[in-house]
């Protein structure tokens, strides 16, 4: 999104997943920002299951479990850094042109930032996960059309 904000006459258009925009006030920015440090400092202080566990049993992936077979390997302190440096705090708001939003069914955060958007049924958060079939039909018909 950042590089199609950046260079809007190199993409003719987006299809965004579950991605927000960015937080319009400041004070939004550092709420955010001081709870992705919680997080981070969670991630160091637990055992990657322990911090997985919580992690996914947030509301917004909606009871989904992905497979955690690959995030375990994943080294704490690298994904720690990851959400201090790339928080949505951090990141500048942005509007795409031509954007296509696609959110899941049970996404009801991602749903009310996104009233116009493709829906993907039975999904949450997640949805490349939680209905890959749905979500590749949508980029396939974005990308012939």
């Amino acid at each position: 999104m950042q590089y199609a904000a950046q260079f809007p006459h190199q993409v003719a258009s987006l299809t965004i997943a579950s991605a927000h925009l960015g937080l319009k006030s400041d004070e939004e920015r550092q709420k955010r920002i001081a709870e992705d440090a919680a997080w981070a400092q969670s991630l160091l202080e637990s055992n990657i299951d322990e911090f997985l566990h919580r992690w996914y049993n947030r509301p917004i992936f909606g009871g989904f479990r992905p497979d955690l077979t690959m995030r375990r390997k994943h080294n704490p302190e690298l994904l720690a850094r990851c959400l201090t440096h790339h928080s949505l705090g951090r990141q500048p708001l942005l509007s795409p042109k031509n954007a296509l939003f696609v959110v899941g069914e049970r996404d009801e955060k991602y749903r009310a930032l996104f009233p116009d958007a493709v829906i993907i049924p039975g999904a949450a958060h997640m949805v490349h996960l939680e209905n890959p079939r749905a979500f590749a039909q949508i980029i396939k018909k974005r990308i012939l059309s």
